[in-house]
């Protein structure tokens, strides 16, 4: 396991934790057509820079009532789970949501948070089910070096504004000068990050489908806030 210290907030880089036996069952599960429609959305967000709307990726949302019902799906969220809590160790805490995302060439991933909350008080998991990868196919998800505990500042500068133009161009500058930590979807490997750190999924350059699975759980001492 690999440890990487982004301004405070944790990211944790995890190969071969989960069995490939299980990475194979779920990759298949995903890329099938058995799934409820109302489960599956396209993730439309923008460009915080302009007015223009993008569709980030295809996300389909696993339902909490199903983990006991289909034995793929109860052994991959036993598996992620497991591995979050034993890196992460939290307290009382409740899983906020798990969902998978494909993304293909054609898609426009933004930056974002995955919480809003304080240091160490979110999580999220995120693995790579994908069966294949090469370094050069891209697809990297890129975590960014800046402090984001200024809540308000991030809310509105993520968040296009043509009132606020400012602050879209402060965090530009921060964003141009910034470390990134850059990790590639190999197959299998898990990265367990703070949630409130600045990140973004890239698509492949490759023709080919990226497979992501996140699972997200807080504190319960946080669920005011949430």
């Amino acid at each position: 396991m690999k440890t990487v210290n982004i301004v405070n907030r944790p990211l944790y880089i995890i190969d071969d934790t989960i069995s490939e036996d299980i990475e194979d069952k779920w990759s298949k599960f995903i890329l099938s057509d058995c799934h409820d429609p109302s489960h599956i959305y396209q993730d439309i967000g923008h460009d915080y820079m302009s007015e223009q709307q993008v569709v980030e990726n295809r996300i389909i949302v696993h339902q909490p009532e199903l983990i006991s019902n289909l034995e793929v799906i109860s052994n991959t969220f036993k598996c992620l789970h497991r591995t979050m809590i034993n890196t992460v160790k939290p307290g009382e805490y409740y899983v906020k949501t798990w969902y998978t995302n494909i993304m293909t060439p054609e898609s426009q991933p933004w930056l974002h948070r995955d919480s809003r909350l304080g240091p160490e008080e979110s999580f999220t998991a995120l693995w790579y089910p994908n069966l294949d990868w090469h370094p050069n196919w891209g697809g990297e998800t890129l975590f960014y070096h800046l402090d984001t505990t200024d809540t308000e500042f991030f809310n509105e500068s993520l968040n296009y504004n043509k009132d606020k133009t400012e602050l879209h161009t402060q965090l530009n500058d921060m964003l141009y000068e910034c470390e990134i930590t850059a990790v590639i979807p190999k197959p299998g490997r898990v990265v367990i990050f703070d949630s409130g750190i600045l990140h973004s999924g890239r698509c492949p350059q490759h023709k080919t489908t990226r497979i992501s699975t996140a699972l997200k759980i807080a504190a319960t001492s946080t669920l005011s806030s949430c």
